[in-house]
Formats: structure tokens, C-alpha cells, sequence
């Protein structure tokens, strides 16, 4: 859980400082990211299979514009 924690971003030394239930309620948080992530990285293989090329290079504008 430490480790996890620290290789999202948080400090080792405020790490170690966290109560049970403040590393429970990162970890739910980053588990909750990762999902929404995962989820828009199928949704955009997704497209780029079934899609003209035209249509992938709109979304990767829009993207960049982002």
C-alpha cells in the first residue's frame, strides 16, 4: 500500500504520516483513476479499429487542443 501510494505521486516522508484511513481513501481514489482511464484508453483503441483515419486524426486534435 506505501509503495503504491509513492509510485503515484506521493511524498515517502507524508506517506508514512498517513493514518489507515487516509491511505484507504488514496487508494480508492487512484483505483477510481485508473478505471476512468482505462475505460477512455479502450474507448479510443476502440475507435482507432473500427475508424477511418480521417476520424483518428480529429480526435487526436481535439485531444491536443485539450
Amino acid at each position: 500500500m506505501i509503495e503504491e501510494l509513492i509510485a503515484i505521486g506521493h511524498r515517502p516522508a507524508d506517506v508514512w504520516e498517513y493514518s489507515p484511513r487516509e491511505i484507504a481513501g488514496y487508494l480508492v481514489l487512484a483505483g477510481e483513476r485508473r478505471k476512468s482511464e482505462a475505460s477512455e484508453q479502450l474507448a479510443i483503441a476502440t475507435m482507432a479499429a473500427r475508424s477511418d483515419p480521417k476520424e483518428i486524426k480529429k480526435l487526436l486534435d481535439k485531444m491536443a487542443r485539450s
